[in-house]
């Protein structure tokens, strides 16, 4: 768990350096480039990627026994290029040999990390980003030694804070990851999240997931809030009290008949007479003016929103939600984006994963709508990451270039 903290510690966006980490007197290296991944060496080398080609088949043992007797250089990476089938299967599975590594030496205990800002030589990278390459390399861990990792985090609560060195969009989280970490945006119980999570491979997500944000500083420890159990006050019941009887009692005399009322009536001549002329009624009170019906304004548009948060203005891009004409998915997905934009926000991390969580929705069910990689491209462009940046701004301009929102926006590459 500390190494992961240590990753984190100098891992950015755009980090170029090399870490080392000594496990028991052998070295582990990782070099990195603009936030890239371009350079990864183990205590054995090549030896250890060639066992990995072994271990999932892509070589033979025979292939193996000649490989090793050859010198670890250009020549050896041709053979190896040519029974895997190119150099780009070779590149992807050199990346996919990393991962499994780094996820097996972040769970590791070791004796010493450092970093230093040397550039590494390698220039062509192996396409990892730095802040998102542990979650993805422990997701392909064994389920028990994350597990193992968490056990004196388990039964502590915790909430989602801010990183201000580490966005939250830079992690790369998927859907499944982003679940588990809105159960935290109120304290909750470690334990409590992994026990509704932990159903086959949902537990691999949801320790990697936990691992990841312990590590960057996004989870942060809190006091238990129980809801704990008042009883309510007894109350005394009211009594009942019966409303006055309307009937008259009959009054009877002493033989039992009923008795006439004997009062004397006024003189007809003490009555007084209105006058017989009729008075007019008063006159019913105006009906107010009807509504104007509302004419759709050309300045409501997505557009102009996102052109007010580019602006700063957050009531404006507010108030013109309310008031556009889209769908309500639409409608969801901007307003999750406008809070994540929010700058008095109490809870940016929270927010920020909300609106990741419904744009990867979002696009899932509308792959053809182009407000979802445009938003993405926003998000990723703000997290410091031009490369996905890009990805979704050349999404978007092939699902909607006609638009005026897409149109609007420039990703700097």
């Amino acid at each position: 768990m500390q190494l992961i903290a240590d990753y984190y510690a100098f891992a950015s966006p755009s980090v170029t350096g090399q870490w080392r980490v000594q496990v028991q007197g052998d070295a582990w290296q990782l070099g990195f480039r603009g936030g890239e991944l371009v350079f990864f060496d183990t205590p054995v080398g090549d030896s250890d990627l060639l066992g990995f080609l072994l271990d999932i088949g892509r070589i033979s043992e025979s292939n193996l026994q000649v490989l090793r007797g050859f010198p670890p250089d250009g020549a050896r990476d041709a053979v190896i290029s040519d029974l895997v089938g190119g150099s780009e299967k070779l590149l992807d599975l050199r990346r996919k040999h990393a991962l499994h590594a780094i996820g097996h030496l972040l769970c590791r205990d070791v004796d010493r990390a450092d970093f230093s800002d040397l550039s590494p030589q390698q220039t062509r990278g192996l396409g990892l980003e730095a802040l998102a390459l542990p979650y993805i390399a422990l997701r392909l861990q064994a389920p028990e030694v994350l597990q193992e990792k968490l056990a004196q985090h388990v039964q502590a609560h915790y909430r989602l804070s801010r990183n201000t060195r580490i966005p939250v969009a830079g992690l790369q989280l998927d859907r499944e990851a982003l679940n588990i970490a809105k159960q935290f945006t109120k304290p909750n119980s470690m334990a409590a999240v992994i026990k509704a999570n932990s159903a086959g491979a949902e537990a691999l997500v949801t320790y990697a997931t936990l691992l990841t944000l312990l590590g960057c500083d996004m989870l942060c420890k809190t006091e238990a809030t129980p809801q704990e159990y008042v009883e309510s006050p007894k109350i005394a019941p009211q009594e009942r009290i019966r409303p006055p009887s309307m009937k008259i009692p009959i009054r009877r005399d002493a033989e039992g008949f009923e008795r006439m009322p004997t009062g004397t009536a006024p003189p007809i001549d003490s009555v007084p007479v209105r006058d017989s002329v009729p008075v007019a009624a008063p006159a019913p009170p105006a009906a107010p003016p009807a509504p104007a019906p509302r004419r759709a304004s050309k300045e409501v548009s997505v557009a102009a929103l996102l052109r007010s948060l580019d602006n700063k203005t957050m009531t404006d891009a507010e108030t013109m939600l309310e008031t556009l004409e889209e769908s309500e998915q639409r409608k969801d997905i901007l307003r999750d984006f406008i809070n994540a934009n929010d700058p008095n926000s109490t809870d940016p991390g929270g927010a920020m994963i909300a609106a990741l969580g419904g744009l990867q929705a979002f696009t899932e069910a509308k792959p053809e709508d182009h407000l979802g990689p445009l938003l993405l491209s926003r998000i990723y462009a703000g997290a410091d990451n031009p490369a996905l940046a890009k990805i979704f701004a050349e999404q978007a301009q092939r699902l909607g270039g006609h638009t005026q929102e897409v149109a609007d926006w420039k990703v700097n590459a």
